[in-house]
């Protein structure tokens, strides 16, 4: 890199710096004396950075080292740390994944603007290769800045986060019989702008919750709470839209327009670490299915143990007269069968009893035609707010399995109308 180029990022940093500041100003005051703090291993930062020493600067393919992978998952360690004490084990896999996904994502953009820092750290004013121990001196600013001071204010938000997003799957499922409100935490440490939030009792799905769903800030200790349909009046939506606006108007507060459990997304979508180069987005992209794919494998292999003893379990529906069982092969099939909520389809396995019970029947599909199959049945559900489709086959040797899962609407067109199959 050119010295002019260099002075030019380091002007930039500065800036960078001054504004997560700022943004991370409240919360780093209040945080200073907490108990409840980050344990990052600081070795994992130092081997990163003599990684880019040793390579005479960074560039965005050393985000693919084992040295930078090791600097990612240990931010990574602090942020599910942070995720496990915000919701309850019985939390859907599906939260609890994309919240886990979106912190890889954001350890991926931190990793990158801190050993960009470490780089431009490498050389002098004057753009001459620093000795080592100079070098290793000035970088511990760095790490103290990315690694304490900013992870703290991080780690409490994502608390924080994680807890609205497991509550806003709650609420979500119990729409019809509540309202939600918005809570303060009513002492002297509130911020003006958010009492003015307080008890503001809208629908679940009224479009306010989209916007200023807590934490609406960075150290945002606000909360929302279910009640009873009429219980208390509704607010003026467009009212409440307005305070809301007003709440986080300020550039620094607009980021947290979003809600973490409707987005299932731990950390603001415009954070400033997201600012980086397309070639930087693209390597923590592949970074990311990279690991996806590591994961629904871990995942379909923990499905099918547990399904493993559950294959004699009959299945049943009260507008269907059989039971149909499911096998090894029909488990693996389900599991293999494209969605598009892939996930969330693998996970109807953990509670196929119930869903298959609910599910609503259709009739039987005459198209598909196969040796010593007599019928195959289509029955409807709802997963992720869409229609999906279960699919039973039933043998002439009197056999009767749950097939697969189906997101094409044309294995439910041209159905036979019957509910008495033979």
């Amino acid at each position: 890199m050119r010295l002019a180029d260099t002075t030019g990022l380091r002007r930039s940093y500065l800036s960078f710096n001054a504004a997560l500041g700022s943004l991370y100003e409240n919360d780093l005051l209040e945080l200073a004396d907490a108990t409840d703090k980050p344990d990052f291993d600081d070795t994992a930062f130092f081997d990163a950075a003599g990684m880019v020493y040793n390579a005479g600067g960074f560039d965005t393919s050393q985000l693919n080292t084992p040295e930078a992978r090791r600097l990612i998952a240990e931010t990574l360690k602090q942020f599910n740390t942070a995720i496990c004490s915000g919701v309850p084990h019985e939390v859907t896999e599906v939260v609890r994944y994309a919240l886990e996904n979106n912190a890889f994502i954001f350890s991926g953009f931190k990793a990158f603007h801190t050993l960009r820092e470490v780089g431009l750290s490498l050389t002098t004013d004057k753009g001459e290769i620093k000795p080592f121990e100079t070098f290793r001196k000035d970088v511990e600013q760095v790490n103290n800045r990315y690694n304490h001071n900013y992870l703290r204010a991080e780690y409490n938000y994502a608390v924080r986060s994680a807890i609205m997003a497991e509550k806003w799957e709650r609420f979500v499922r119990e729409a019809d019989r509540y309202d939600l409100q918005y809570r303060t935490a009513m002492d002297d440490r509130v911020r003006e702008d958010h009492a003015i939030l307080h008890n503001t009792t809208l629908p679940v799905l009224d479009p306010f919750w989209r916007e200023f769903f807590p934490p609406n800030g960075w150290g945002c200790r606000c909360d929302v709470v279910q009640v009873r349909k009429d219980k208390y009046p509704e607010s003026d939506p467009d009212l409440a839209m307005l305070r809301g606006n007003n709440c986080t108007e300020a550039a620094k507060q607009q980021i947290f327009r979003f809600n973490p459990g409707k987005e299932l997304k731990l950390f603001p979508p415009k954070h400033p670490y997201y600012k980086a180069p397309e070639e930087a987005k693209k390597v923590i992209e592949q970074m990311a299915e990279e690991q996806e794919r590591e994961y629904i494998a871990k995942r379909r292999r923990e499905i099918r143990e547990y399904m493993a003893d559950k294959l004699n379990e009959p299945l049943e529906n009260p507008e269907f007269p059989i039971r149909p069982n499911m096998s090894g092969s029909t488990v693996k099939e389900f599991l293999n069968q494209p969605h598009k909520f892939y996930r969330e389809k693998n996970e109807l396995l953990l509670d196929i009893k119930r869903v298959f019970n609910s599910a609503r029947y259709l009739g039987i599909n005459p198209t598909y035609v196969k040796k010593g199959l007599k019928n195959s049945h289509v029955f409807e559900i709802e997963l992720c707010g869409e229609k999906s489709w279960l699919l039973v086959r039933e043998y002439i040797d009197g056999r009767c399995f749950l097939y697969s899962c189906s997101d094409n609407p044309k294995v439910a067109t041209g159905l036979i109308k019957t509910k008495d199959p033979e």
